[in-house]
């Protein structure tokens, strides 16, 4: 057998490890997190900030009230992954708007480096998308590849995803 054909065998062996069934589903998670923090990080910091005090807010009301039951339950909507992720971003988008309009004047409208907020941003969305694929059952995470699931998912990553938003808001003030 020559050389080639075991570096070929070990290429495709090692990209089916890091690439799922569905590389779309990654590609798509991807972009969305890319525009989500594009979208949250030309924000501004004070209202970055509230959305970081609102994901967590959500993430403790979804952790105790049967939200999700309501929402797939009462409604009818399937249960996926874009559909928490939805329900998670509605919740934080209706908690953001009463911290901001009722705190907003005590949160500084200092706008900061550009850079601390897309850092800050990168670390909310990574929260939010990390609970949300969380809370969904295994069986449906079989679109998206071994590597992206570990890294929103694993035992470690939920952990610095869940104190990343905290660290980065203390390491960026000026």
């Amino acid at each position: 057998m020559p050389a080639s054909t075991n570096i070929s065998a070990l290429v495709t062996t090692v990209a089916s490890d890091f690439i799922s069934a569905s590389p779309a589903t990654d590609i798509f998670v991807l972009i969305g997190a890319a525009a989500a923090v594009l979208l949250l990080g030309f924000w501004g910091r004070s209202k970055l900030i509230s959305v970081t005090i609102a994901s967590y807010a959500a993430i403790a009301m979804l952790a105790t009230l049967p939200i999700f039951d309501w929402v797939f339950g009462s409604l009818g909507l399937p249960f996926s992954v874009w559909s928490v992720i939805v329900t998670v971003l509605a919740l934080v988008l209706i908690l953001h708007s009463m911290i901001y309009f009722s705190l907003g004047d005590v949160l500084e409208e200092d706008p900061g480096f550009i850079a601390s907020s897309i850092v800050l941003a990168i670390a909310v969305i990574g929260l939010l998308f990390s609970y949300s694929f969380t809370v969904v059952p295994a069986d449906v995470l079989t679109d998206i590849s071994p590597v992206l699931a570990i890294a929103l998912t694993g035992a470690i990553a939920k952990l610095l995803w869940f104190l990343a938003p905290i660290v980065v808001i203390g390491a960026t003030k000026d």
